[in-house]
């Protein structure tokens, strides 16, 4: 029996959009977090495991996450969406969740069985700090209402990405599904069974 694809597409590091000239000034003051240096399972690295042996969950790492340009993720994901199957389905965690709904939106032709956005950004031109880096998004991103099926999930709580980015998805893609979540932060954890469920369920 054919495994169900599922392309999981991960966010960028903390410094996007954060000028060369003042770089080495914000990591020699940068508070750190030595839980941040332990490594740990998270949803993402459990996701093949939870959904089971029915399906294929493909991680492609994306090019220099720690100062991405989208262009070349543009590029590289062209290139590994050759391998792809019409009715996979795409998965996308913060910056990740951001270059999807740019992808899809500016590729309309491009399909997908479900796309599921996670914490996801809203960048436009205003911001300055991110035009440089060209993830920013087209002024109407309403063609996703096209795709079979969308969902974005935020945390009110979210120290990341501001639950005010979620309500603007909500004002520009009526037809998606918005899930409000409650104490997920940014979903950094381990206690995700609401995606597991959302897929296993299309």
């Amino acid at each position: 029996m054919k495994k169900q694809q599922v392309v999981m597409i991960h966010g960028g590091g903390e410094h996007i959009g954060t000028s060369r000239s003042n770089l080495a000034e914000k990591l020699r003051t940068k508070e750190v977090d030595v839980e941040r240096f332990r490594r740990k399972d998270d949803w993402k690295t459990l996701l093949q495991k939870r959904l089971g042996e029915q399906y294929d969950v493909l991680a492609p790492r994306m090019p220099v996450a720690d100062d991405p340009q989208y262009h070349e993720w543009e590029a590289w994901f062209a290139n590994f969406s050759k391998l792809l199957d019409a009715d996979a389905i795409y998965v996308g965690h913060s910056l990740g969740a951001l270059f999807l709904t740019k992808y899809f939106a500016e590729n309309p032709e491009t399909s997908a069985k479900a796309l599921f956005l996670i914490a996801a950004p809203y960048r436009v031109a205003a911001d300055e700090d991110w035009s440089q880096t060209g993830f920013v998004l087209p002024e109407d991103i309403s063609v996703l209402d096209d795709q079979p099926h969308v969902v974005y999930y935020h945390s009110t709580d979210d120290v990341v990405v501001p639950f005010e980015d979620f309500e603007q998805y909500q004002r520009q893609v009526t037809g998606a599904v918005f899930k409000r979540m409650e104490g997920r932060n940014h979903f950094f954890e381990d206690n995700f069974p609401e995606i597991v469920e959302d897929i296993k369920n299309l």
